[in-house]
Formats: C-alpha cells, sequence, structure tokens
C-alpha cells in the first residue's frame, strides 16, 4: 500500500491498495488546512475495488498528510510527493530574507533548520527574552561600538557562513533531481541569488549587507 501526490496543473491523490490486506471498514482522510474524507471501503468497493485509485486534489498545497481509520483504530499514512520541483512554494518563503535563506542552506541539517525558521515565524505575541527585554539601540549608546557588530567581525561570521555552505554543496547527490532540488529548489542557491540581487534594489542606497554577501561569495 502507498499514497502518492502529483502536483502541477492536474493535482491528484494516488492510493495503491492491497485488497487482501484491507479491514472490512475503513476511511482515508486528508490531514491539515484542507483536511477532509477522500475515500472509504463503500466509495472504493462501488469503484470497482481496483487497486491503484487516483483522487483529485483541488486545493494548491498537498495534506500535510492522510489519516487511515478503520473499526478499533487509526493511524497516519505517509503520502510521498512523485516530483517534488512541481510542488508550491510554501507561503513562509515570502517572509524570508537573505540572510535566513543563507543560514539555512549553511546549516548541517537544512531541512531542520528551515522547519525551526518557519515554527518561529509561526509564534505570535509573548515575551521574547531576547527581544523583549532587549536595550534599545538609542538607548544605549555604546552598543553602535560594540565589537560584534564591526565591519570585519561581520566578515569573519559570514565567510565562516559561506564555507559551510560551500561543504554542503560539495557533498554527493545521488540523482539528477536531487542535485536540480539543491540548486533550484524553494531554498536553493539560485533562489539565494535572486533574494540577494531583490536586497540589492530593494536597499535604497544602504547595500552594503547584500554587498558583504556578494563580495565574500
Amino acid at each position: 500500500m502507498s499514497a502518492t501526490y502529483r502536483a502541477g496543473h492536474q493535482r491528484q491523490i494516488g492510493l495503491r491498495f492491497d485488497a487482501e490486506c484491507l479491514p472490512q471498514t475503513w476511511s482515508v482522510y486528508a490531514c491539515g488546512r484542507d483536511a477532509g474524507l477522500l475515500l472509504d471501503g463503500e466509495d472504493w468497493a462501488a469503484g470497482g475495488r481496483k487497486a491503484m485509485v487516483l483522487l483529485p486534489w483541488q486545493p494548491v498545497e498537498p495534506p500535510e498528510r492522510l489519516l487511515v481509520r478503520w473499526s478499533g483504530g487509526e493511524a497516519f499514512w505517509s503520502l510521498n510527493v512523485e516530483d517534488a520541483s512541481q510542488l508550491p512554494p510554501p507561503a513562509e518563503l515570502g517572509e524570508m530574507s537573505a540572510d535566513d535563506m543563507l543560514l539555512i542552506l549553511a546549516a548541517s541539517d537544512p531541512g531542520a533548520a528551515f522547519r525551526v525558521w518557519a515554527k518561529r515565524r509561526q509564534k505570535e505575541g509573548g515575551f521574547d527574552d531576547e527581544l523583549d527585554s532587549a536595550i534599545p539601540t538609542d538607548l544605549a549608546p555604546l552598543r553602535r561600538y560594540d565589537l560584534r557588530s564591526t565591519f570585519l567581525r561581520r566578515i569573519r561570521s559570514r565567510a565562516r557562513v559561506l564555507a559551510q555552505l560551500r561543504q554542503n554543496l560539495q557533498r554527493p547527490v545521488w540523482s539528477v533531481q536531487a542535485l536540480h532540488w539543491r540548486l533550484e529548489g524553494f531554498v536553493g542557491i539560485r533562489p539565494l541569488a535572486e533574494r540577494l540581487l531583490h536586497d540589492v534594489d530593494a536597499a535604497d542606497g544602504q547595500v552594503h549587507q547584500a554587498v558583504l554577501t556578494l563580495a565574500t561569495s
């Protein structure tokens, strides 16, 4: 048994069954923003008990996962993606800065780093010890002379991040699709370059941060 999501213009969810292993009554649900019933045993039987069922999926984003229920139990069903390059970009990417993207790509586990970043973006209100208790710059005149914010310090820090990024890019890949995803994915090298250029265009004369990244790349 398997479940596969097909992105693109004609979005579908493909469910592959083994009729001999199915319980007498069961149902499959989509989880997430567009949660709801996808298929149950009665509709499956009425459709001819096919080993492979293709279900149309109207929402732009795929389900977070599938949930299978049967008499006496329930379990999550992993949803595979047929072609990850066809998936729509997460909405959170519109708020991601070039620095955020660079740090995620340079992390030892970019996927985990992105999830941490997205989780932080979802937090609303509350007290943040690092932000809410910080001394405003205008009230701390010596802050502008802090060595941590000097240009040389930032160059060294950015160089370390770029060295880690280069090391990650040199890791072997096992398929052309994986290489394409590393370079062209939602958080990949091409989107990073485009975000840096966008920062330069939108800097309104203050381009030192974007130029610093480009110069040390």
